[in-house]
């Protein structure tokens, strides 16, 4: 039997549901123990209601007084005091002290939170497919297109703990209005926003009564049968990924990109031309050998890169 001589626990604040993990520190290095994954109510969403249901999910892995928490949200969280300024998930949600108050709950000194691609990057180093690299850009192409950056091992935050906003950059001054407020943002180009918007307009009837929940899957399935303007969506959007990103490879020069997020799923309709179009748009000393891989944790990587993080295993 494996002794652990620390146990941690991460939970990833997703805009559907909540993801927690159970994590322990042996002689073998670190292990996943148990997991539990629930989807919020309405109810859920206020700030009362996410830490009772963060709090109840905790307790069903066993998590007590004193327990060592890492928290992974997508949003925006300032690095001097942990404070969630913004989320885009929960629009309710400003200013939001969920850390503390977390803390508060459990009897516990400080509860550890982070933005959810920067936890995706650091989950994928410590237990998944960035294990070895020294410096990698991680990508999450899902609703948006998140980002997370890790240098010399460590996931870089910034000064004020913003950095890594890959998907902010302007790619188009006269694009599409991003949810951020500005205009043509890569992530309106790559993510499902690409295909939602670029979907009901070349594939009208398929499209016709399709969620934006549902576009990723209902896109690609069309595209795998064929569909020659579904098929063409992708490219497209492997083609604007591989000339945005070239520009940050040659900011950045890591040695690794990281693609997750759920349309990850899809990397077989959008991966040959997004790394075609990033080797030729890089600098050659960049483009010989930069490796791309593609994330191995599926939705566990946030919860597990909180818990890690919360550690400092």
């Amino acid at each position: 039997m494996t002794h652990h001589r620390a146990i941690a626990y991460g939970v990833d604040v997703g805009g559907l549901g909540l993801k927690a993990v159970k994590v322990g520190l042996s002689d073998a290095g670190l292990e996943r123990l148990t997991s539990k994954k629930i989807v919020l109510a309405d109810g859920d969403r206020s700030e009362e209601g996410i830490l009772k249901a963060i709090a109840g999910v905790l307790r069903q892995l066993g998590a007590g007084p004193q327990a060592t928490i890492g928290l992974a949200v997508a949003g925006s969280i300032r690095k001097s005091d942990g404070l969630l300024l913004e989320a885009a998930n929960f629009p309710a949600w400003k200013n939001f002290a969920l850390a503390d108050r977390l803390a508060e709950f459990f009897e516990t000194p400080t509860v550890s939170i982070d933005n959810d691609a920067n936890l995706f990057l650091r989950g994928e180093a410590d237990f998944g497919a960035a294990r070895g690299f020294e410096s990698c850009l991680g990508l999450t192409l899902g609703t948006g297109l998140g980002g997370g950056l890790m240098i010399d091992r460590k996931i870089y935050r910034g000064h004020r703990g913003l950095a890594g906003e890959v998907g902010h950059v302007v790619y188009d001054p006269n694009g599409p209005k991003c949810g951020c407020g500005a205009h043509g943002c890569i992530e309106q180009y790559a993510s499902t926003q690409f295909l939602w918007r670029e979907g009901r307009l070349r594939c009208t009837d398929l499209m016709a009564g399709v969620s934006k929940a549902e576009t990723g899957w209902r896109l690609a399935a069309a595209a795998r049968d064929g569909l020659v303007t579904a098929r063409q969506l992708f490219v497209d959007l492997g083609q604007h990924l591989g000339t945005a990103i070239a520009g940050v490879l040659n900011l950045l020069d890591v040695e690794s990109v990281l693609i997750g997020g759920g349309l990850e799923n899809s990397y077989d309709l959008f991966g040959l031309k997004f790394e075609q179009v990033l080797r030729a748009r890089v600098f050659t000393g960049i483009g010989d050998d930069l490796i791309i891989a593609r994330a191995e944790l599926g939705d566990d990587a946030g919860a597990l890169g909180a818990a890690a993080m919360a550690s400092q295993f």
